[in-house]
């Protein structure tokens, strides 16, 4: 049996695919909808990962990165794991009231982690300055392509692989103790993508659409690693986009052809209050595209959930039933075992599609809550993402 690709091996091949990311939304595309094929964005990442060994940086090390949802940061995350380096990205400032909270939390999470080198975006350095203990700080543009002493990518000198280096390394928010860190190390990183993919059913031909942030797990794994190392189509926004126009998300995958979207509760509930009010003024959505709608984390979402896969039929989209699917991996993906090495725990559930329009399971399963959208004369026959390999 052959032993699946690493981290690196995969962002390969994802290149040589005529996919790549639509950037939308005013926070990261001011000027209009921007394509990137990933073989640019590729191209990019390995001279920031040149840029970071020229700097000192080697495998192994962890580099914190402090930015909003854009191309900038997408391409630092991927030069990062070209270098064997682990990427921390680290939670925005929610609230201007907190940023004394803020500048504590955000320093105590770089240096538990251990970073060497923390990466700031130009708009927040302003309210990060250095002190005493911290590691090197410097602007996000410092690595890019362009900026003074970047060396091209050709520079780049791709390590070794060790399915035991850590790939991310992501820190609990924090709501109901302090903040932990989560190792993912390249071999936890591969399997979840792949019990992801596996679970989901996911294609090659995906056109996967979000606005999640990429400091949380459901946005930097789910939203940007399986997309990035698949090679599928990404239509990516940010946040504050969708909170300050909630109807945009499915604007958005009306616009782009959207086959798969994730997002919180609260999200689905305001996306249905959004597609009312575009029924009432008469406005066309074609969300017929859409086969796969993740909703986390909590059970009592599923009377929103169905509520909101209705929805679509009343904005002009083509009538699909939805099939209540156990199975994708459980959320605690990663567990410490026995050696002190994070171990994959994700074990996706068989996946179960409904033979009879309208019908529904009404099991319980794990969170997050799958469905996926069928258009009623076909089967679940698209091949899964293992095959790809």
């Amino acid at each position: 049996m052959s032993s699946p690709l690493s981290t690196i091996e995969r962002l390969e091949r994802a290149a040589e695919r005529d996919t790549g990311v639509r950037f939308v939304g005013h926070s990261v595309a001011p000027d209009g909808p921007v394509f990137v094929p990933w073989r640019q964005v590729h191209d990019e990442a390995r001279a920031v990962g040149a840029a970071l060994q020229a700097k000192g940086l080697l495998p192994g090390d962890h580099v914190a990165v402090l930015g909003p949802t854009s191309r900038e940061l997408m391409t630092i995350v991927r030069g990062c794991w070209m270098a064997g380096i682990a990427s921390m990205v680290l939670p925005l400032p929610m609230r201007m009231g907190s940023l004394d909270e803020f500048v504590s939390s955000t320093r105590a999470r770089i240096r538990h982690g251990d970073a060497k080198l923390v990466l700031i975006d130009d708009q927040l350095a302003a309210f990060y300055e250095a002190a005493p203990g911290d590691p090197p700080i410097e602007p996000m543009g410092s690595v890019l392509p362009g900026a003074a002493n970047v060396p091209s990518g050709d520079r780049l000198e791709v390590p070794d692989h060790d399915p035991n280096r850590l790939v991310i390394l992501q820190y609990t928010s924090g709501s109901t103790s302090e903040p932990k860190g989560v190792m993912i190390p390249d071999r936890v990183l591969t399997a979840n993508i792949d019990a992801c993919c596996e679970a989901a059913v996911l294609t090659e031909h995906e056109v996967m659409t979000s606005w999640l942030p990429l400091y949380h797990d459901m946005g930097l794994v789910g939203f940007l690693a399986i997309p990035m190392c698949q090679g599928v189509d990404l239509v990516q926004a940010a946040p504050q986009d969708f909170m300050a126009h909630p109807g945009a998300w499915m604007q958005w995958i009306s616009d782009w052809g959207g086959t798969a979207t994730a997002g919180p509760n609260f999200s689905w509930v305001l996306a249905t209050r959004a597609l009312r009010l575009a029924a009432k003024r008469g406005e066309q959505l074609d969300l017929s595209t859409l086969t796969l709608a993740l909703s986390g984390p909590s059970p009592s979402i599923r009377r929103r959930s169905r509520r909101s896969s209705r929805q679509p039929n009343r904005s002009g989209s083509t009538p699909a039933r939805c099939s209540r699917r156990s199975a994708w991996p459980r959320r605690r993906s990663v567990r410490r075992s026995r050696s002190g090495v994070p171990a994959c725990s994700a074990t996706p559930s068989t996946a179960r599609c409904s033979s009879a329009p309208g019908s529904r399971s009404r099991s319980r399963s794990p969170t997050p809550t799958t469905w996926r959208c069928v258009p009623a004369a076909s089967r679940c026959s698209a091949p899964r993402c293992p095959a790809w390999n």
